[in-house]
């Protein structure tokens, strides 16, 4: 009987830990990041933001309308094919100081307007940085495979730091940029394809990632997820093989700077129209944009 009885609550226990891993989706961070992960030759961490539903589970984020990712300057000839024909991206935000550009530029993607929203000064020693990177990733990409560059993108890569996730969240030269990113969403009436990305499409790029999940309805666990995504993907792309790292975020810094927004303006509806001008009305009209009904069957899944 107490081996029973030992065997029952170890059972319990694996179910509540189960249960607590994937509560909103029912999925592993893996089948979540496959869900959402568009596969790329050598574009880092591309992932569409369609299929999250909002709180009330009576809509999703259509498919096809919303993309992060890293950088672009190392994408092959195929890559160029996918995002033009295929994804159809007619605007891309590019978050990265203007030496990042100048250095690592993207490639360009004909009928794509670029649109460069730099959330960092550029200074000599990030041109230094960055034009180190350039020849570093155009000399490997020339041998490598594709799971090698990913792995040592990830590893080059790595900074998440607690006070700088919430600069991003919090300080005006950085949100005021945000601000003209929600601005031009609001004037996509006709739905064409958004790709907002940094160099690894993490920080910036996940943050500007869980202001738009929050802006659309989504919850605040569902955005904190998709955030932590990252490092699935660095995982599944073999940073720890190729270059070392196993985390590419840390949730626990996001979930401080998430703290303090609402410590700061009571509410994220009182954050987005105090900070980035969105009011009820605009937020309804990123809505009504960006959102779709949830079918029935999705429903009752």
């Amino acid at each position: 009987m107490k081996r029973y009885k030992q065997a029952i609550s170890i059972l319990i226990a694996l179910i509540l830990v189960l249960t607590t891993a994937v509560p909103a989706f029912g999925l592993t961070n893996a089948q979540l990041y496959k869900e959402h992960q568009v596969e790329m030759d050598q574009v880092f961490n591309l992932r569409d933001l369609g299929g999250y539903k909002t709180k009330d589970g009576k809509k999703q984020i259509r498919k096809g309308l919303l993309f992060r990712s890293g950088e672009l300057s190392y994408a092959t000839a195929a890559d160029i094919r996918k995002l033009r024909k295929e994804l159809k991206i007619k605007q891309i935000f590019d978050y990265r100081c203007e030496v990042d550009r100048k250095y690592c530029p993207d490639r360009k993607i004909r009928g794509a307007k670029n649109t460069l929203l730099p959330l960092r000064s550029s200074t000599p020693a990030k041109a230094q940085k960055a034009t180190r990177r350039y020849k570093y990733f155009k000399a490997l990409i020339r041998d490598a495979s594709s799971e090698e560059f990913h792995g040592e993108f990830a590893a080059w890569q790595h900074k998440a730091i607690r006070e700088y996730t919430t600069k991003l969240f919090l300080q005006e030269k950085v949100t005021k940029q945000y601000k003209k990113y929600f601005k031009a969403l609001l004037k996509n009436k006709k739905r064409k394809p958004v790709l907002f990305h940094c160099i690894a499409g993490k920080d910036r790029t996940g943050v500007c990632a869980v202001l738009t999940l929050l802006a659309l309805g989504v919850d605040e666990k569902t955005a904190i997820r998709d955030y932590e995504l990252s490092n699935t993907g660095f995982r599944l792309n073999h940073s720890a093989d190729y270059g070392g790292m196993k985390k590419a975020v840390r949730t626990s810094d996001l979930k401080y700077a998430l703290k303090q927004v609402k410590k700061k303006y009571g509410s994220y509806n009182k954050y987005f129209r105090k900070v980035y001008g969105l009011t009820q009305s605009d937020l309804k009209k990123l809505r009504k944009i960006y959102l779709r009904p949830v079918p029935k069957a999705a429903k009752s899944s």
